[in-house]
């Protein structure tokens, strides 16, 4: 259902664009959910109970299970999600356009560029309504503009460095918005390819032409679109990516060797660019894309997934290590059956259980040779392990609901729901201090506010949990 206020023209936090702004409310249905209580369990056939005992007729039937409640926070998040978004959201002059772009930045501070990684897993959240849809083409066309001639795309791009943002926030400065669209980075810091960045705009693409049915935009990127595909490919050997260290979101992390998150999505862009040459009546592409996909998640689950564990390992290089973002990716892409996913829910459901907010990066630490020196003298030497990343809380949520484990999506969905609200926005990291999850803040670096990956991420859970619900009558 979409808001009467929808027609504005830009995301500017005035009153007449309320919380309808972004993604078409889900209904809202009662929370109670109590089902008919079940009979009584039947005793042995022709048992006679002892006297003292009471007949079955006499004993209460036990209570139904009663489905896990979503907590009124979740709409409250809801709002904080849409108004963080609108914070993000840029409009910015594109040089030989006649009308200006907007775009969306990482977050409101240090991170007021557009990354691209951030951007794509927000359109998951953007795709539910019309507006947001605008945003995500603008953003898709800013990325396919600057492919390179290779088929690389765009790790970030903006008119501040990442060092420099952070130094305004360093000295508390009010870091500056985004203005221009330049410069363009492709690799970070240390020269490696971010493998993702490539890999998500593909992805969005597609999920923008299935919300859409614009073959005109596919039309105009599918070029580019497929040499993005091809680059990816060039980099596979036996259906996987072996990857350098730092070359996919954990960018500070030397995570390397093959990569549960990389290749899952590496899976995905090869599905979405066949699914997207059908569109484009391209059977030969459809046929080759299709197979790389097959070969890719084949390779996955002989050489990622972990019998011993019972979930996919972070890396080959890892074979212990569980980390969340491939488990999730690999219920909600489909790469895992559903022992597999049965095994992972398993896992995560102990998380849930044991952890005040969903969830953190790793379990356990990377060894030291993984992490670069100044990150602990920074203080945020456990940025990609111990500390706590809400988007993952929101994407498990949808891979839960894709698994049929609803209540596991509701529980996710009301912790990170109730610590938006406690914080009043989304935060980039979190840790445990004094018995409670708060934002990193060092004398250096302080985790990020506004920060799209957890708002985007956030209304796309919401729509999912909500929509499923609602579908089971609950």
């Amino acid at each position: 259902m979409q808001g009467p206020d929808m027609a504005g023209p830009v995301f500017d936090g005035s009153a007449r664009y309320s919380a309808a702004g972004l993604v078409p409310a889900a209904p809202v249905v009662p929370f109670s959910g109590q089902g008919p209580a079940g009979g009584p369990a039947a005793g042995a056939p022709g048992a006679i109970p002892p006297a003292s005992a009471p007949l079955l007729s006499e004993v209460p039937a036990p209570a139904a299970a009663q489905p896990e409640q979503i907590a009124p926070a979740t709409l409250q998040a809801r709002e904080l999600a849409f108004a963080a978004i609108r914070k993000d959201t840029f409009s910015v002059e594109v040089p030989g356009q006649s009308a200006p772009r907007e775009v969306v930045t990482a977050g409101s501070d240090h991170f007021k560029t557009l990354w691209t990684r951030d951007a794509c897993f927000s359109m998951y959240g953007l795709v539910g309504d019309e507006r947001g849809r605008k945003i995500m083409k603008d953003t898709l066309q800013t990325f396919f503009d600057r492919a390179s001639r290779e088929g690389q795309l765009p790790r970030r791009m903006g008119d501040h460095t990442n060092i420099e943002l952070v130094a305004y926030s360093v000295f508390g400065l009010k870091t500056p918005d985004l203005k221009e669209l330049a410069p363009v980075e492709y690799d970070n810091e240390l020269k490696v390819a971010q493998l993702d960045c490539t890999a998500l705009p593909v992805i969005q693409a597609y999920e923008y032409y299935k919300a859409t049915g614009d073959i005109e935009f596919i039309r105009k990127n599918y070029y580019t679109l497929r040499r993005a595909a091809a680059w990816l490919a060039r980099r596979t050997d036996g259906g996987l990516i072996d990857q350098p260290g730092s070359a996919d979101w954990k960018d500070v992390m030397r995570r390397s060797g093959k990569v549960a998150y990389t290749n899952m999505l590496l899976y995905k862009a090869f599905d979405s660019m066949a699914l997207l040459a059908e569109a484009m009546n391209d059977s030969s592409a459809a046929a080759e894309c299709r197979g790389l996909a097959e070969t890719t998640r084949t390779a996955i689950n002989k050489e990622i997934w972990n019998d011993k564990t019972g979930y996919y390992r972070d890396s080959n290089e890892a074979p212990e290590a569980f980390s969340a973002d491939g488990n999730i990716l690999a219920v909600i892409f489909g790469v895992a059956d559903k022992a597999k996913t049965d095994s992972i829910m398993a896992k995560f459901e102990y998380f849930l259980k044991a952890d005040p907010l969903p969830f953190p990066a790793l379990e356990g630490d990377y060894p030291d040779n993984k992490v670069p020196f100044w990150m602990g003298l920074a203080g945020v030497r456990h940025y990609h392990d111990r500390f706590v990343w809400p988007w993952q809380g929101n994407v498990f949520a949808v891979a839960a609901v894709r698994a049929g484990r609803t209540d596991l999506a509701v529980k996710a969905l009301n912790k990170v729901a109730a610590q938006a609200v406690k914080d009043g926005t989304f935060y980039e990291i979190y840790k445990l201090k004094k018995g409670e999850m708060r934002p990193v803040r060092t004398f250096i670096y302080k985790s990020e506010p506004d920060f799209l990956w957890s708002s985007g991420t956030y209304l796309w859970a919401y729509r999912e949990v909500t929509r499923a619900r609602s579908s089971a009558g609950q």
